[in-house]
């Protein structure tokens, strides 16, 4: 898609578990990671085999920490959803971002490690949703664009 190419990096974000599975399953050839709103309900469950095969395809799954600062509704929905995405994962894969409307919302990195053991991340889990795993989801849409047929000499 030339629009697609555009851009150095492209998420979905897909509302449903029919549109999930399409993005998991490569449907979508085009996309880097696989973003969920964390702060609302979801309508659906996300399920072990099909974030595996999103895994397996090098998708990463973001979690923007930006909900869990707000009302305590949207607390409670993002600590769900989020612990939701790392259950399904076992942690990998998966990307923090803030995802912040404004400056005083973002926070310093030890702050997201912390916020990583309340959904029962450990430490280098966490430390590699900041490090490693966005690197690696970069490194992917580089290859996606870049390269033929994913080969980097």
């Amino acid at each position: 898609n030339p629009t697609v190419s555009e851009y150095d990096i492209v998420a979905a974000r897909p509302t449903s578990d029919k549109l999930l599975f399409a993005a998991s399953s490569g449907t979508w050839d085009a996309i880097d990671v696989i973003s969920l709103d964390m702060g609302t309900r979801w309508g659906f469950f996300a399920k072990h085999k099909t974030v595996g095969q999103a895994l397996e395809m090098g998708y990463s799954f973001e979690i923007a920490y930006a909900p869990a600062l707000t009302d305590p509704s949207s607390r409670r929905q993002w600590v769900s959803n989020a612990a939701s995405i790392v259950r399904v994962t076992r942690g990998k894969g998966v990307v923090w971002t803030s995802g912040a409307g404004r400056a005083f919302d973002v926070r310093p990195p030890y702050d997201i490690v912390n916020l990583g053991s309340v959904l029962q991340l450990n430490g280098d889990l966490s430390k590699r949703a900041l490090t490693t795993n966005a690197r690696s989801a970069l490194i992917h849409a580089y290859t996606r664009t870049e390269t033929l047929r994913a080969v980097i000499a």
